[in-house]
């Protein structure tokens, strides 16, 4: 089945293959980039969905090097935009530039110049780029003849992969004179796509409500509404399989097996960086060239290269690997644990066999995987409260004072304005208020856009470079707002002053958003040099609707409900007995199918599983390795810090007790310390586990909270009770003296350590002015029945004793 009926004549088909032939030596094109070429090259705006690996880049690279202007490139990989220049023909490669963050301020500045004078074809850029006013400004001077959407499913908050930067490719497409677009992904079903359709459409559109698939494609691009072309997704040089396992230690043997029978190159995706290294470290143990890859890396760039260079075979990684890796010969793909949507897992799978040879995808699940991804799932929602306080943290910013009515909840301005407040919002400070990430910050703000309660527009530089030209523009008029600037900035010819756009929009009597265009108009003609710089978010914040709170819950409700019928999509995939690739084809609204040659449900080939009495590893499931580490503080007979338990649970012979001392000591040996310690931090951050002093040393101790999970996961897995055995003579000299001291006042220690650490906090004060460590020590140690044993002891003093006593 071929791509929707996108007719094409003889004479535009043979030309695009002879064009194709002299650019880039193409003898023969891949199905349905003639009909898409050809489409654009009509100054048509289309949206395709192609198979990753189908040849998307030349859609757009070949009418980039035909069309008169300049082709626009929006794509999210930022990483990658340097290769994809290279990766040109040497005759088209001068002809390329991409922008991003990555350049310094003088690359940046003969790149702008390079577009403005109309030097490039094709332009690549990041979406938060369209934000930029002075960005637009020099492609609208250059000219654009094509608006390319690559990665096009992050327009759609219903998508797999959202990008709130994505929303506003519609307002930036406007600026530039609407050109045609072109929209590019491998990954959109029915809803997502008709999503996209109406961020290409002329008339826009936005609703509140998820779009219902609309599979009727016909009307004419001209019109304002693109075409869409679909492309079957089926590729029959991938063999599909999903294997049940009981537990991570079943997968990790099998895991093992495959990976030392399959040859080639791979990819390996896990859900933690945890597991990434502790994957990497077995796969290694047993002679694969393998290495871990995560946002935690210090130098990924590098382990990507050796991965493209074939000094890695295997990768174990995150998401945050693979998306726009162009390596034709991967073999194997192995989903360790299983992604949140099933649109992610086919982006992910389709990049093992581009070159057309066999290939295989298998996904590895168990039932504890299930109810991991929808803990998650729930951990990610957003609550009404944390939307209210982003809202909030906004008015804030903006001068905004908000109300809340006690007995209906609706929010007012407390002023009773009934206008619209603008200005910069400075997400950093937003984060810092809301103690909360980029990420969250930004999507809550897209939601609240989503719903109308804010609109944000260009963003605005808070600093701004002006310098005046020596000689003024030939021939350039009289301007009275001009010569007002600069006597009233002191602005002398020649040379450059630093100022806050706000002072500049203020002493010219405008908004910032019109000093800005202004300053980039003189700009323009030739009569300053502007730089901005530290960017701000520009938001309209209208008078807050009674029903806010009710429009942020039904967001709130379609977004969780989506969240888990992906979920239900991922979990129906990995248990249907029918055709895998059929499977895909229906929930992508591709041809459908009941009947395939590559996966193992038709076949019946799949792995074939490791031996019942294969040696045993050490590696829990992710959801009991934070309460096995809970309960392995709790069976110790001595506090230790964050390092010594670290040293317990991965079996370290520099541990501070013997292997009978602790439950579950060297069980999380393949993690390594450094994991175990990362997992220590998130028990201390989620109030689980606290530390407090002990001899000038922090250690650990379970919070109520911590003890009670450690106690009810422990009661749920009795096969993890049991201390390792030990020789009885060794136990008990293992006992010492200070050890059975220590067992005398621990207990008080740790409750004066808790008090001074709340007195500290109460007063405002640092615990050592509470209380030092010597005295507190001296306390527990001598346990003196009254004040006057307290006023005793050397440090106390009358003035403590007063206050504290």
């Amino acid at each position: 089945s071929g791509p929707e009926s996108l007719p094409v004549e003889r004479r535009e088909a043979r030309n695009i293959q002879l064009e194709a032939v002299r650019h880039f030596g193409f003898m023969k094109l891949r199905p349905g980039q003639v009909e898409v070429i050809a489409s654009v090259l009509r100054r048509e705006s289309i949206l395709t969905v192609m198979p990753t690996g189908a040849g998307k880049s030349l859609c757009y690279q070949l009418p980039a090097l035909l069309l008169p202007r300049a082709t626009l490139v929006i794509s999210p990989l930022i990483a990658l935009m340097k290769d994809q220049v290279e990766g040109l023909p040497t005759a088209a490669r001068s002809q390329a530039t991409f922008i991003n963050s990555t350049l310094t301020d003088a690359e940046l500045a003969e790149r702008m110049r390079g577009i403005a004078e109309g030097r490039y074809k094709l332009v690549y850029a990041a979406p938060e780029r369209l934000r930029q006013r002075a960005f637009l400004r020099a492609l609208h001077a250059g000219g654009i003849d094509l608006f390319v959407v690559d990665e096009a499913h992050c327009v759609s908050l219903w998508g797999h992969d959202f990008r709130p930067d994505y929303l506003f490719i519609q307002e930036a497409r406007h600026e530039l004179g609407n050109p045609p677009a072109l929209a590019m992904t491998a990954t959109a079903p029915p809803r997502v796509r008709d999503e996209i359709v109406q961020y290409l459409s002329d008339d826009g559109g936005r609703e509140d409500q998820p779009p219902e698939a609309d599979e009727d494609t016909g009307e004419d691009a001209a019109l304002g509404r693109p075409h869409v072309m679909t492309l079957d997704i089926f590729r029959d040089n991938l063999h599909l399989s999903a294997m049940r396992f009981h537990n991570e230690e079943e997968k990790l043997r099998a895991l093992l097996k495959f990976v030392q029978e399959t040859p080639g190159s791979g990819i390996v995706y896990v859900n933690s960086r945890q597991k990434c290294e502790a994957l990497a470290f077995e796969l290694r143990r047993v002679g694969v060239a393998a290495e871990a890859y995560h946002a935690g890396l210090s130098d990924r760039n590098a382990a990507q290269d050796r991965f493209m260079a074939d000094q890695t075979r295997v990768v174990v990684a995150t998401v945050a690997f693979g998306m726009g890796i162009d390596k034709a010969d991967i073999r194997f793909i192995v989903h360790f644990h299983p992604p949140r949507s099933l649109a992610a897992y086919y982006q992910e799978v389709g990049r093992a066999g581009r070159d057309g040879k066999p290939s295989q995808g298998l996904l590895f699940y168990s039932n504890n995987d299930w109810a991991n991804l929808r803990r998650w799932a729930k951990a990610d929602e957003f609550s009404i409260d944390f939307l209210l306080r982003v809202y909030t943290a906004v008015a804030n910013q903006l001068d905004v004072k908000l109300v809340q009515d006690e007995a209906t909840g609706a929010l007012t301005a407390a002023d009773g304005r009934t206008e619209s407040a603008f200005g910069p919002v400075d997400a950093q400070r937003l984060q810092q208020v809301l103690n909360s990430d980029e990420t969250s910050v930004r999507v809550a703000i897209s939601m609240l856009e989503r719903v109308d309660l804010l609109s944000r527009s260009f963003d605005v530089p808070r600093e701004v470079e002006i310098g005046v030209k020596r000689k003024p523009p030939t021939g350039a008029p009289d301007d009275a707002d001009f010569d007002l600037l600069q006597r009233g900035l002191a602005l002398a010819p020649g040379r450059k002053a630093s100022f806050q756009l706000a002072d500049v929009a203020m002493f010219m009597g405008w908004s910032l958003d019109e000093t800005e265009a202004q300053l980039l108009d003189w700009e323009q003609t030739g009569r300053l040099t502007l730089k901005g710089s530290r960017r701000a978010m520009f938001i309209e914040l209208p008078p807050p609707p009674d029903d806010a709170q009710e429009r942020l819950a039904r967001q709130i409700s379609q977004s969780t409900a989506l969240a888990h019928r992906r979920i239900d999509d991922v979990v129906g995939y990995a248990t249907a007995e029918s055709c895998r690739h059929g499977y895909i084809s229906m929930h992508f609204g591709s041809p459908p199918r009941t009947k395939c040659p590559v996966c193992d449900n038709c076949t019946g080939i799949r792995p074939e599983l490791p031996e019942p009495d294969a040696i045993t590893l050490v590696l829990p499931d992710d959801a009991d390795i934070e309460p096995m580490i809970l309960d392995c503080l709790v069976s110790l007979p001595k506090p230790v810090g964050r390092s010594g338990l670290a040293r317990i649970l991965t079996g370290s012979l520099r541990a501070p007790v013997k292997p009978h001392q602790a439950r579950h000591h060297g069980r999380l040996k393949e993690l390594g310390e450094a994991a175990v310690m990362n997992y220590v931090d998130d028990l201390l951050e989620a109030n689980l586990l606290r530390q407090y002093e002990r001899n000038g040393y922090p250690v650990l101790a379970a919070t109520m909270r911590g003890r009670a999970d450690a106690e009810e996961w422990l009661a749920a897995h009795p096969d993890y009770a049991a201390y390792a055995e030990a020789d009885p003579d060794e136990a008990a000299a293992d006992t010492t003296e200070e050890d059975a001291a220590a067992d005398k006042y621990t207990a008080l220690q740790k409750a004066l350590w808790l008090w001074r650490r709340r007195t500290a906090e109460e007063f405002g004060l640092p615990p050592y002015v509470i209380m030092s460590n010597e005295l507190m020590l001296r306390i527990a140690e001598t346990r003196p029945a009254d004040e006057s044993g307290l006023a005793a002891l050397p440090g106390m003093g009358a003035q403590r004793l007063q206050h504290h006593g």
